[in-house]
């Protein structure tokens, strides 16, 4: 759903285009896009304004950004940028370590306890070198 509202925003961004040009640039299915424009235009996001060139047939309906679709979109892209990139090797990873921390206080030792310690022993190693 958000992907789907900042493609639209991002095609729409540099110029407006008409309902037509955006279905031929985006690979979706024309219902897809023209829901997506309905429940854009009522969260305010865009707008729709008439093209006013003297041509033959009813005249284009040319989607513009808004600014709170302007500012929509810079925000989302922020917060895509905060987004944390894992695999599948780091979750196992993460998984190892919760079961370790689990052992340990299974055992009666605090694992914040431990980690303090292993702190000091690699200090006192690195002093000493």
């Amino acid at each position: 759903m958000l992907e789907d509202k900042k493609a639209i925003l991002e095609s729409v961004n540099p110029s407006p285009c008409s309902v037509t040009e955006l279905v031929k640039r985006l690979p979706w299915r024309t219902e897809r896009v023209i829901e997506s424009l309905k429940r854009m235009k009522e969260e305010g996001l865009i707008d729709f304004r008439e093209e006013n060139e003297h041509r033959r047939g009813r005249p284009r309906k040319m989607i513009m950004m808004t600014a709170l679709g302007k500012e929509f979109l810079e925000r989302l892209n922020k917060c895509q940028m905060l987004l944390i990139h894992i695999n599948i090797n780091d979750v196992k990873n993460a998984i190892y370590q919760a079961n370790l921390s689990r052992r340990l206080i299974e055992h009666n030792v605090s694992p914040y306890n431990r980690f303090i310690e292993l702190n000091e022993a690699a200090r006192a190693i690195q002093n000493s070198s």
